[in-house]
Parts: C-alpha cells; structure tokens; sequence
C-alpha cells in the first residue's frame, strides 16, 4: 500500500484488525525484519491492526534530497499517522532508529499513545555508553567458508553466531540492507531531533517495554537509564546474550517480552474504554 506525504510516496503494509498499533524499523533495514520478527507473536491475538512501513530511502519508500534529518522523517510519519489513523489513539512498537522516532512521536502525539514498546532504541547519537561485543555461540566451521565482507555486519551485531542465526539474518535483514539509500543513510545519521525528545509534558504512564542487548555495540543498555523516570510503567529488561539484532539473538524471550507488553496494553486500552463509556 501507498500513502503520499508531501512528495513522499510511504510504502506500508496492513495487517488483522483492532487496536492500531504502528511499527517502525531501524535504520537501513526495512518493515520486513519487522513483520517477520513480530508475528508470530500477533498470530495469538486477533486485538491488533498492525501497520508497518518503511522509511523513506528504506525498502519501497524512495528517498527525497531535501529530507536531512530526524525531524523530516518524524514529520513524514506524524502526517502519515493523521492520513492513516486519524484521530486515533494507537500503540507504537520499534526499533533501534526507530525507538528515536517513537519517542519523538510521544512527544508531539503524547495523548493519542497507548502503550510504547522500545527495541534497543538509539537513545544518544552522541557521547554513546557502549559494550565491548562478545559472541556467545559461534559456528566456527561453518563461517570460515563466508567471506569477510558479508558476515561482518552480521558479526557485530550478533552475541549468538550460529548457521541458523545466520539464515534468519539473511531472510530478515540483508534485503532491506541491500535496498537501502545510503545517501540518504549518510545525511540523516548521527544528528538529533532540533528538540529535547525526552522532556515530555508529563510521564509517560501507558504500558511501555524497552528491551536491551548486553552487548549492543550500536546502542548499547547503559544510555537507556537516563530515560527511566519518564516511564513509570515500564518494563526495562537487558538480556543475556543479545545484540543489537535482540530479536534474533534471543528470539524465545523477545515474543514472551513482547507478548506481555500487548497483554498489558491491551487491559490499559480495555479499562480506559470501560471508563469512557461510563
């Protein structure tokens, strides 16, 4: 599906019907790491309208020159969000990038969001707090045979190194890798918002997740603390033997977390539904 912002052509993806809920991907990749890592956690619940979408210079959303910031995506998705859902309350789930833009949309939208879930979000583009990488697992054998250039990305980015890590890196990950518009990439990265993401009006008191590798070299866990208080119902967990590519990583412990945030969201949305109707 197609939606035009400005003279952006968003490419995005529908999926069951319910409560809306947005997911973002991180940078570079596309909407299908994130579809293909999500659900089958959504497969047990029929209470979801998920919409995924790419980014612009991401999968099928083409880049535009004069987009060479955070603010420019962010203002793509919140008029994406008023053509889409419209006067809407909805849920966010994302990652890594994607947990930059979220915030920034709790920030501009904070009264719409129902629950927010953050996938080793970028928290700081300066002065980052991170890891040293350690592999936990890793298939000696079988990446001697791979060449240097293609298992490098997957190398740093993976605590658990293993062929079938490797084949879900392949299925989920390269394509949108390969798709990407660096150039883009290139203006775009490293800068913040033009704004304080993380002074929001008041708390943030939905159900929220914010799920860490141990060994994230990209995001790290350390920074995610100096968010903490804006999150009074939140779930901070940092797992073991993670990466920043945690939901391949720890794929078991990623649904069960993930599951639970949606459980949680979903009695928030019902109680406040009951309250409304009332």
């Amino acid at each position: 599906m197609k939606c035009t912002i400005k003279d952006i052509e968003l490419n995005y993806k529908i999926i069951g019907k319910g409560h809306p809920i947005l997911i973002i991907h991180g940078i570079e990749v596309d909407h299908r790491y994130m579809s293909e890592s999500m659900e089958p956690v959504f497969h047990k619940t029929n209470n979801w309208k998920r919409i995924y979408i790419d980014l612009p210079g991401m999968g099928q959303t083409k880049a535009k020159d004069w987009i060479c910031s955070p603010d420019h995506i962010l203002e793509i998705i919140i008029g994406f969000i008023d053509k889409v859902i419209p006067n809407q309350h909805f849920a966010v789930a994302d990652l890594s990038f994607g947990g930059y833009l979220a915030r920034g949309i709790c920030y501009h939208l904070f009264d719409r969001l129902t629950g927010l879930c953050l996938i080793v979000p970028s928290i700081h583009y300066n002065e980052r707090s991170l890891p040293e990488m350690v592999a936990f697992e890793k298939d000696v054998d079988f990446f001697s045979d791979i060449p240097k250039k293609e298992k490098e990305g997957f190398e740093m980015l993976h605590a658990v190194q293993t062929k079938e890590k490797w084949e879900i890196y392949q299925k989920r990950i390269l394509p949108g890798v390969q798709m990407a518009d660096q150039t883009l990439l290139e203006r775009v990265a490293g800068k913040p918002f033009t704004f304080s993401v993380d002074k929001l009006p008041q708390p943030f008191d939905k159900p929220t997740l914010i799920l860490l590798g141990r060994y994230d070299v990209a995001t790290g866990y350390k920074d995610a603390w100096d968010i903490y208080d804006n999150f009074p119902r939140g779930t901070f967990v940092v797992l073991d033997k993670a990466g920043h590519n945690l939901p391949i990583d720890q794929e078991a412990l990623f649904n069960n977390l993930f599951s639970d945030w949606l459980d949680r969201t979903e009695t928030a949305i019902n109680i406040i539904t009951i309250v409304q109707n009332n």
